[in-house]
């Protein structure tokens, strides 16, 4: 993509601040027109009145401004070159980007999915790991935890299977330490 460049002065220029707003309008617009269609600044007459209703008489007030002459056929930017690279230079630009683009794309092609995966997950494609704990029973955060249940998805055929439970000495209910592995951290 090409950028149509505008100083960040424009907007307290002399010849600015004596144009019409809707002028200005049309050459944002048609700056942007060239930009997209690397014209080095030149506005044919038949395209100004595609780009904003009324143009034709926009475009007279912007030549009266000083910031368009007058050309055959059509309009240029006062300066265009100035502030905006040239035709030549973006499309040489472009060329690059899409060499460099295609390139990558070759050395891509060339490198099978585990060694991509590996730079781009930045480790192997085996089995995740669990972590470790953290040091003296903290949390991420570094609070201090309570020992953590690990929860086994088989039962263990002692406890109650729905609950995972068992009645301890004084009745109490209390969850089942086959099933429900206490797992302190630290």
């Amino acid at each position: 993509m090409t950028w149509f460049k505008v100083d960040d002065h424009f907007h307290s220029h002399p010849k600015v601040m004596a144009t019409d707003p809707a002028a200005l309008g049309l050459w944002v617009v048609a700056g942007s027109w060239c930009s997209a269609g690397l014209t080095n600044g030149f506005v044919p007459d038949y395209v100004l009145p595609r780009l904003l209703p009324g143009a034709v008489k926009l475009a007279s007030k912007l030549v009266a401004a000083g910031l368009w002459v007058r050309a055959e056929n059509g309009y240029q930017f006062h300066d265009w070159l100035d502030h905006n690279p040239t035709a030549e230079r973006e499309k040489e630009r472009k060329a690059n980007n899409r060499r460099r683009q295609q390139e990558y794309r070759e050395r891509q092609k060339n490198t099978d999915n585990a060694s991509r995966n590996a730079l781009r997950n930045g480790g192997s494609n085996g089995a995740p790991s669990r972590p470790g704990p953290l040091p003296s029973g903290e949390r991420a955060g570094g609070k201090k935890s309570r020992a953590k249940l690990e929860v086994v998805h088989t039962w263990c055929g002692q406890c109650d299977e729905r609950t995972r439970q068992i009645e301890l000495d004084d009745g109490r209910p209390a969850r089942c330490p086959r099933c429900h592995h206490l797992r302190t951290a630290g």
